[in-house]
């Protein structure tokens, strides 16, 4: 056996702005390409541009390295990497490009950059939606501003027919500056309102009126959340950014919960929601008491107070709802085995179901036809002395009571809405006290409930491709389904498993 006692060196070295890398050739990079994309470390980036590491490789997630950078705010490394030979205009399963992701992720320099690189402003996602319909929905002027000097247009029509002009005054988003920049480069405006970017039932004020069965249209907020801004505010005050980022950890559990689409959890969901804004408020409590700020400790508890006694209420009507929806799901299969019966037998069963029925409802599936409010129990002699119910909560209930199992758009919208009010109310009293540590935690909080919620929309856009991809393989019926969760048997062949687009 021949044993080598010299060592071979050579070395090369790359410049990428002002880094200088130098690296023996078998130097090896010690993290995903993934994680060094999402990290921004160019270091480890050019270990594996030296290696030939595919940069348009999809990860478990179906995200390339070039989106992890996006998502990190690494303009830097995306530049690299594309520059290197990553797809700037590839699409995901939910036809998204790098730069709706950029927009998505309120990133103005990344956007900048990407469309120095060739990004497509054309470029549409699975409901036909633009860069620049995303930009309006998101309320990010900057990147409206950048896309509509280029030249994007903005009278491109998404599957619900809207133009960018539709979405920003559906979403009331940095009113009236971004509808008048839209009008000022040719937006015409829109002739019908009401819909979400995705086809879902939304209304905006003044934009619609109530329809049967569905959530009565409430006043669209215009609270603006700058990330940036929130972020340097925090700064001032040590170890709050860690203490929020640790507060918000705990809402893994909420995001999961919203997630969840196969099976109808809204009484889990409900409870989830309400115990991480008890958390939050929990958290943020000391604060106030630390500064003194009497007027924002009592405004902290009554909230509390007043959210416990909607959530209690929300709570019962959706039991009461669940109960009434079962109840009719056993008088209609007891009315359906009457037919297969001898004649005295059909006659009982009929007389049962008619005897039996709730007031006419007509349930469909396990969970009811959810677009038309359950009854709720009945009025009793000791409800003439109860306060009536504040039109928050019942906004608030008919939202959750009209929420299906598979398309909680409208729900999350609603309780999202109600959420920031509530906060922004908060911030304010904070603010009058000059309780500033509090009012930047609360504002901390706002920013945190934001980004989830566009984490959850992104996650049910990922799960909707994914089914849809699944029907167009196997069809209506998908493998494996049949007996499982959701409908039965020969009801889940005639109904499949087809969802709402959003």
């Amino acid at each position: 056996m021949r044993r080598s006692t010299g060592v071979a060196i050579s070395a090369f070295v790359w410049v990428t702005g002002s880094l200088t890398v130098w690296a023996g050739s078998n130097a090896m990079p010690t993290k995903s390409i993934y994680q060094a994309a999402g990290d921004g470390d160019m270091e480890q980036l050019n270990l594996h541009l030296a290696k030939g590491t595919n940069l348009n490789r999809e990860d478990l997630r179906r995200y390339t390295p070039l989106k992890h950078a996006i998502e990190g705010h690494h303009v830097e490394a995306a530049k690299l990497m594309i520059e290197k030979g990553a797809n700037v205009n590839t699409k995901d399963s939910d036809g998204m490009t790098p730069l709706i992701f950029a927009v998505i992720n309120r990133d103005p320099n990344m956007a900048q950059m990407l469309l120095e690189k060739g990004a497509d402003m054309k470029g549409r996602d699975t409901a036909d939606n633009t860069a620049l319909h995303h930009a309006a929905r998101y309320g990010q002027m900057a990147i409206v501003e950048i896309l509509v000097t280029k030249g994007a247009d903005v009278n491109a029509k998404n599957k619900a027919g809207q133009n960018p002009l539709a979405i920003a005054l559906q979403y009331q988003t940095n009113q009236p500056e971004m509808a008048a920049l839209l009008r000022k480069h040719g937006a015409q405006e829109p002739a019908t309102a009401g819909y979400g970017p995705y086809g879902d039932s939304e209304y905006g004020a003044g934009q619609a009126t109530a329809q049967p069965g569905l959530p009565a249209p409430v006043q669209r907020i215009e609270i603006e959340i700058d990330p940036n801004q929130i972020m340097e505010q925090m700064k001032q005050f040590q170890g709050l950014a860690a203490s929020l980022k640790t507060i918000d950890a705990k809402s893994e559990n909420e995001q999961r919960a919203w997630i969840q689409q196969r099976t109808d959890n809204r009484t889990t969901l409900l409870s989830t929601v309400e115990r991480q804004f008890n958390d939050e408020l929990a958290w943020l409590k000391p604060l106030p008491v630390e500064e003194k700020a009497q007027k924002t400790i009592k405004a902290i508890d009554d909230l509390s107070a007043a959210r416990k006694k909607r959530y209690a209420t929300i709570a019962t009507e959706l039991r009461d709802q669940r109960r009434a929806t079962l109840q009719e799901s056993r008088n209609s299969m007891a009315t359906n085995q009457g037919t297969t019966m001898g004649r005295g037998a059909r006659g009982r069963s009929a007389a049962t179901g008619a005897a039996g029925s709730t007031g006419g409802y007509s349930a469909t599936g396990p969970y009811g036809n959810q677009n038309s409010r359950m009854p709720t129990r009945r009025a009793t002699a000791a409800d003439a002395n109860e306060p009536p119910i504040d039109p928050d909560t019942q906004s608030q209930s008919q939202a959750w009571l009209n929420a299906k199992a598979d398309d909680k758009t409208s729900l999350l919208q609603a309780v999202h809405e109600l959420d920031l009010v509530e906060l922004d109310a908060l911030a304010r009293v904070a603010e009058e006290e000059k309780a500033m540590k509090t009012n930047t935690a609360v504002l901390g909080l706002m920013m945190v409930r934001q980004q989830r919620i566009e984490k959850i929309t992104v996650k049910w856009q990922e799960e909707d491709a994914r089914q849809q991809k699944l029907q167009e393989r196997y069809g209506t019926q998908q493998p494996g389904m049949q007996g499982g969760r959701g409908m039965r048997g020969g009801q889940q062949q005639q109904q499949g498993m087809r969802r709402p687009t959003r």
